[in-house]
């Protein structure tokens, strides 16, 4: 498994190793999949366990935009859910963190 494997609105996102090029990805058999690189980005981040619940990504998420909020911190797009751990791993042990693009 990759990780993290990231959650927005109606994709999914896997992370491959930095070693990977994009001339060495294998293609996707599957149309609907794309192979994107996305550029180094600086991100604000707050980590939470759990199972990672509706209401748990919104509550991390509201507070991490507060805190950017109060800290005059500019947003870049939406935040997301970053999950690191596989499906089967008990929720107590899951490590899971929510991240938005910022500017300094």
């Amino acid at each position: 498994m990759t990780t993290p494997v990231i959650s927005e609105t109606n994709a999914m996102s896997f992370v491959l190793p930095a070693a990977y090029r994009m001339m060495e990805v294998p293609e996707p058999i599957d149309t609907r999949i794309r192979i994107q690189e996305i550029p180094p980005r600086e991100l604000a981040v707050i980590r939470f366990g759990g199972r990672a619940s509706a209401s748990d990504i919104a509550q991390v998420r509201d507070r991490l935009l507060k805190k950017l909020e109060e800290s005059n911190i500019e947003v870049l797009g939406r935040p997301f859910l970053m999950r690191y751990n596989a499906p089967y791993t008990p929720g107590f042990m899951r490590r899971n963190e929510v991240g938005v693009e910022i500017k300094r």
